[in-house]
């Protein structure tokens, strides 16, 4: 989870809510709420963390920072 926070966080952003858990051999999922003072989008997320892990569900909630 720090390796995953320490990735979404790596522009700015804050990892508001993270929640993680196994869904079998290797597979994980994970939702995840942050703020973002620019909004770039959840593929854009999803293509930062694709590279290291290898998830079978992931939900990105994005918020803009007030």
């Amino acid at each position: 989870s720090t390796k995953i926070k320490s990735l979404l966080e790596s522009d700015g952003e804050r990892v508001v809510d993270l929640h993680i858990w196994s869904v079998g051999a290797g597979k994980i999922a994970a939702i995840v709420s942050l703020e973002s003072a620019v909004l770039k989008g959840a593929q854009y997320y999803h293509q930062k963390l694709d590279c290291d892990f290898d998830f079978s569900h992931l939900v990105i909630e994005e918020t803009k920072k007030p």
